[in-house]
């Protein structure tokens, strides 16, 4: 219900200031939501070896994701890794390290995705959304 006696008080600056307040609060409630989600998905660790050197893209808005084919405890499976964009030097490190055959260390969440194919059929396909990786050997003392 709007108050317009209190409207009626208060200055458009008023108002504004009180909206702007109101968007700070939805924004900093959204990134402690987002902080927290991430916090969960990062708790599944998949140990996988990989079936296909790492395949490299760019998104429109000029982000790296790098593509591995792996083989695990979960069957083949692809897992998507978006690059940093803080840290140009990630894309050549990765490229030079994790080459078919290769096992690693993959810290994220699995993500299905859905689509309707070019015959109009409903397809499936599950993916693991990593946030960290790492060669296998290097890093599996760090993981209980």
């Amino acid at each position: 219900m709007i108050d317009f006696k209190r409207l009626a008080n208060e200055t458009p600056e008023e108002r504004a200031a009180r909206a702007a307040e109101r968007e700070a609060e939805r924004q900093k409630a959204e990134i402690e939501a987002d902080a927290a989600r991430r916090a969960e998905w990062s708790k599944k660790t998949v140990i996988a070896q990989l079936t296909e050197d790492v395949e490299w893209r760019s998104t429109r808005s000029g982000d790296d994701v790098a593509t591995l084919r792996c083989y695990g405890g979960e069957g083949d499976y692809t897992a998507s890794y978006w690059l940093p964009p803080h840290k140009p030097e990630v894309r050549e490190v990765l490229a030079r390290s994790l080459r078919k055959g290769v096992t690693v260390v993959l810290k994220g969440y699995w993500k299905t995705r859905e689509w309707d194919d070019r015959d109009g059929q409903r397809r499936a396909s599950k993916e693991f959304q990593a946030q960290f990786i790492a060669r296998g050997r290097e890093a599996l003392p760090d993981f209980p």
